[in-house]
């Protein structure tokens, strides 16, 4: 009776290679079912790590970009391709900041006295670096001209949050991901999508006192700046 049902799983799995009465007749079916497992503890629970990690990369690179349904409230400024000029209205705007749920808007800050807006590229650079720790460690100067400094860059609100607990940076830093305040400033990099290098100064009255456009190695001379406030 063994032998009879053995050959006849034997027969319903492969009828091509029928049980001839020589050998172990589960052979075959063993193999199977240890192929099966193989498959089942190995291979399948790879293939979807694999799955899950490329899906995962995939997002990361998705929200690196500025999303297209992310509400943008400084849409309606018009770009331009050189730097404000003295004595212009400076282009009121409103950004968030690198604390979440933290926004800063450019005309409430006018009400309390004059704004150093310093547009920087990148944040966890070299030279960027160093600039946004002159700016926080002479806050002092800052403050005694009555000015308020803050920091903008496109990189996202995580990112400068990281950087600035990395440097113990105690001002401001803004995050224009939508390249928008940077294009309405002239300060945009196009080949590289990023902010250029430069400072832009704003009288309580919203008009631009004093505005620099520099080199991206160079960074900002505080006295230059300081120069300019009242």
């Amino acid at each position: 009776m063994g032998t009879y049902s053995s050959s006849a799983v034997c027969l319903l799995m492969y009828p091509e290679d029928p049980y001839d009465g020589t050998g172990f007749p589960g052979s075959t079916v063993l193999g199977a079912i240890l192929s099966g497992i193989v498959c089942s503890v190995v291979i399948l629970p790879f293939a979807w790590c694999l799955f899950r990690s490329r899906h995962a990369v995939a997002s990361m690179k998705r929200s690196a970009l500025p999303s297209t349904t992310m509400s943008n409230p400084n849409a309606n400024l018009a770009p331009r391709d050189s730097l404000l000029a003295i004595g212009s209205v400076a282009p009121d705007f409103e950004l968030p900041t690198q604390n979440r749920g933290e926004n800063w808007k450019l005309s409430d800050a006018l009400k309390k006295g004059e704004v150093v807006l310093s547009f920087f590229p990148m944040a966890f650079t070299g030279v960027c670096s160093a600039e946004m720790q002159c700016i926080s460690g002479d806050l002092a100067k800052w403050s005694g001209k009555g000015a308020q400094v803050v920091g903008i860059s496109c990189d996202s609100g995580p990112a400068l949050k990281a950087w600035a607990d990395q440097l113990g940076l105690k001002h401001t830093l803004l995050s224009d991901m939508h390249r928008s305040v940077c294009k309405a400033y002239g300060l945009y990099w196009a080949d590289l999508n990023i902010a250029w290098r430069g400072t832009v100064v704003i009288g309580r009255d919203g008009k631009v006192k004093w505005a620099q456009k520099r080199d991206i190695p160079q960074a900002m001379v505080l006295d230059e700046v300081l120069a300019a406030l009242s």
